[in-house]
């Protein structure tokens, strides 16, 4: 009965502060993921209910640099108030004008070193920042899940990088920005895969997760089960111990498995009943590229992105919400949205869905979902 009150008041809201969305790979229903139908997140409910992110919202995205003037994300992109560009390391952490950022391959405040530059295009982390954050309403492109967030570059996945220290110093380098000044920093983003378990970044996790920031993470593209063998750094927990770092009180890990528009599981993902904990939108996902360009991805990293933009939606939405009520928000709206391809491979059995967890009705399915890929990209 509570929960029938609740969704009436907020319908009644909805009616005050709808938000309509003029982005072409929006209503064009290319950006399937975030309708409604078998696989969709549903976030346009949240939308058409005038929840559409909030700029006092954080999060980390752990991966490839972020182009952080492309059209459709340049008003979320975080800009560090704390740190001027003067060439002195203002706030003290060690980073020397961090100004979006700070890039852990190269060790330098270049978050975006743009196509033909160094040895990356930084596609990719583009790429899963517009999922969380693209611009919506502005009639450009798509829309992120979250119209108005702050996405905070830690770059490290690179050529000759992705190790698991840069990761750690990176996580704790987000911790510290958190501890340190107060940003409302809800979750940071891992859309990637590693291959050794590591002690080091266990740490950093943990010491985030004290920090009340989520990790969600890709649970793999390699069509294997984590519960057999691992992956990492889907496989982590939290409320496990390692070295000199005593466990947290609560789970702060998050993995995402890849569904279709029609909510199959997606033949590479990986999955575990015990350490793969939803599905979400993964196939076939348009979203930002570099040099102010959209394209379609597929694979566990697009997925983790919108589960990484419905904790931080639901933290603009209830402001005083602890990390593990949030992480609890998200599963439970798996929970009630039981997924067939889903059923005893993952913890919830059952995908992200944005409508449920806000207590929203649910929208429908996009008007021409997309074929479903051929390879995870």
């Amino acid at each position: 009965m509570k929960r029938l009150v609740a969704m009436a008041c907020v319908m009644l809201l909805s009616i005050m502060h709808a938000e309509s969305s003029n982005d072409p790979n929006v209503t064009s229903g290319q950006e399937w993921g975030v309708w409604g139908g078998p696989g969709g997140s549903s976030a346009m409910a949240a939308w058409t209910s005038g929840h559409v992110g909030s700029p006092d919202v954080y999060v980390g995205v752990l991966d490839t640099g972020i182009d952080f003037n492309h059209p459709d994300l340049a008003a979320n992109i975080w800009l560090n108030p704390f740190d001027p560009p003067d060439g002195v390391d203002n706030d003290g952490n060690g980073y020397v004008d961090d100004g979006h950022g700070w890039d852990f391959c190269h060790n330098d405040n270049t978050v975006f070193d743009g196509p033909g530059a160094k040895t990356t295009t930084d596609s990719h982390g583009t790429h899963i920042a517009g999922i969380i954050g693209a611009a919506g309403g502005n009639g450009l492109g798509g829309a992120g899940v979250n119209w108005h967030i702050k996405m905070i570059s830690l770059k490290f996945n690179d050529v000759g990088c992705q190790r698991n220290e840069q990761a750690a110093a990176a996580l704790d380098y987000l911790t510290d920005l958190k501890t340190r000044h107060g940003l409302k920093i809800v979750a940071v983003n891992n859309s990637w895969v590693g291959h050794v378990y590591s002690a080091m970044l266990h740490g950093a996790i943990i010491r985030a997760a004290n920090a009340g920031i989520l990790f969600v993470v890709a649970a793999g593209n390699s069509g294997t089960d984590n519960d057999h063998s691992p992956a990492y750094p889907a496989n982590y927990s939290s409320l496990v111990a390692t070295a000199g770092q005593p466990a947290a009180s609560y789970e702060a890990v998050i993995s995402v498995a890849n569904i279709d528009a029609n909510g199959v599981k997606y033949f590479s993902t990986n999955v575990g009943a015990t350490k793969v904990h939803l599905g979400a939108p993964g196939t076939n996902i348009w979203s930002t590229t570099v040099s102010n360009g959209h394209a379609e991805g597929t694979g566990t990293s697009q997925a983790t992105a919108f589960v990484t933009g419905a904790a931080a939606l639901y933290a603009s939405v209830h402001p005083e919400a602890s990390a593990a009520a949030i992480r609890t928000a998200v599963l439970d709206s798996a929970v009630h949205t039981p997924t067939p391809s889903l059923a005893g491979i993952t913890v919830t059995g059952g995908r992200l869905n944005i409508a449920w967890m806000l207590g929203l009705p649910a929208t429908p399915p996009p008007p021409h979902p997309p074929p479903s890929c051929v390879k995870a990209c």
